[in-house]
């Protein structure tokens, strides 16, 4: 793994005002390019079935198709049928593109990474598991590999399941980074289990996303956000969906009711444009909030760094006390400190780049790592 020193920041300080709706000189621009989403829903487990996981796909590719979107829906997968529908997922892909995945069923973090588990999976240990599922990071790679526009992959696969690894330390999955214009969101959050709402025709998540899809004007964040907000509530504070975003600019799956450009498409990121000083019409409006200044994100940097090397040093110490006696290191904490180094690379990137959002959201998730890595080191 690359080391860089992230103390050593480069750039002057600046403070960087990012585009916000109803800021003038603004519109909605229409994507180029089309809607394609692929939907699996697994629930016939010979040894552990799912009661809505087939529900659930068949409602999210009702709820696409009325945002014109081109759905392939697989349900009931073998790990064939499986890899041949992402597949052909991936091939109806192009620049430009808005590509959403839907996965319901059982899921299983084996080593950090997470695997998607068709209704044929017959492993006998980890290694086999690796072999018998579909890794969720292989179609995340993929999606972004196509040269898609958006990428939004949505993975309904933390329901409570006897297939979870022994040494994984923790049921549900793991965390995923995002790259550049991709939007990753749990049923649940990292580690823990969702419910599969076996009183209802869908999940507990899918069914509130579902109905938040109907409502007009909702950003991609404040959409999951709603979400979070009503399956919180209805699971008596037990089950916390989670996202992760690397989507730049506010992205709509349905675009506010009354917008003159609604009509055109059912997807739309909002970009600034410049608007000749006599078209545009006088009106009050909300002072904009500047993002912190770099200095202060470059001394952030450099706070959570210190964090990262305590954290670093302790765990080379546990690793080696550990190895002494013929054990490993806990690998899910093995993969928290991977995934917090790499944020702290993109961190110090987002800085150079003078990107303060991306920055802000790298540190963020490097928080949250360093955060469950002391934790789990006590300091």
């Amino acid at each position: 793994m690359r080391r860089v020193n992230w103390l050593a920041l480069v750039g002057t300080a600046a403070a960087l005002v990012l585009p916000c709706p109803g800021q003038q000189g603004q519109r909605l621009l229409e994507l180029r390019g089309k809607n394609v989403a692929l939907l699996i829903g697994n629930d016939a487990y010979p040894n552990a079935p799912l009661r809505n996981a087939v529900n659930d796909a068949k409602t999210m590719a009702a709820a696409l198709k009325s945002l014109d979107y081109a759905v392939d829906t697989a349900l009931n997968t073998d790990l064939r049928t499986m890899r041949e529908a992402v597949d052909r997922f991936i091939g109806k892909l192009a620049a430009g593109d808005v590509a959403l995945f839907f996965y319901a069923g059982h899921g299983i973090q084996v080593d950090g990474d997470n695997y998607l588990v068709p209704v044929s999976f017959n492993a006998k240990d980890e290694a086999d598991a690796k072999y018998e599922a579909y890794a969720a990071s292989r179609v995340q790679e993929r999606m972004e590999g196509s040269g898609a526009r958006v990428n939004i992959l949505i993975l309904d696969a933390c329901r409570n399941n006897p297939f979870r690894s022994s040494r994984s330390g923790a049921g549900g999955l793991a965390a995923m980074n995002t790259g550049r214009g991709t939007f990753i969101a749990f049923a649940t959050a990292p580690g823990s289990t969702a419910s599969d709402n076996p009183k209802s025709a869908n999940g507990l998540f899918t069914g509130h996303l579902a109905q938040a899809l109907s409502e007009p004007g909702l950003t991609l964040d404040q959409l999951f956000n709603r979400v979070r907000q009503r399956v919180y509530s209805e699971s008596g504070n037990k089950q916390l969906p989670w996202s992760g975003s690397s989507v730049i600019g506010d992205f709509y799956l349905r675009l506010p009711t009354g917008d003159a450009a609604a009509v055109q498409a059912p997807v739309r990121l909002q970009e600034p444009v410049q608007t000749a000083p006599a078209q545009t019409v006088e009106r009050q409006s909300t002072p904009l909030a500047a993002a912190p200044a770099m200095e202060d994100l470059e001394d952030r940097l450099g706070k959570l760094a210190a964090r990262a090397v305590a954290v670093r040093n302790s765990l080379k110490s546990l690793e080696e006390s550990q190895r002494r006696s013929g054990l490993n290191l806990r690998a899910d904490m093995a993969a928290a400190r991977t995934r917090m180094e790499q944020q702290m690379d993109r961190a110090e990137s987002m800085l150079k780049q003078r990107d303060s959002a991306g920055a802000v959201r790298a540190m963020d998730a490097a928080e949250r790592e360093a955060e469950k890595l002391e934790k789990f080191l006590g300091i």
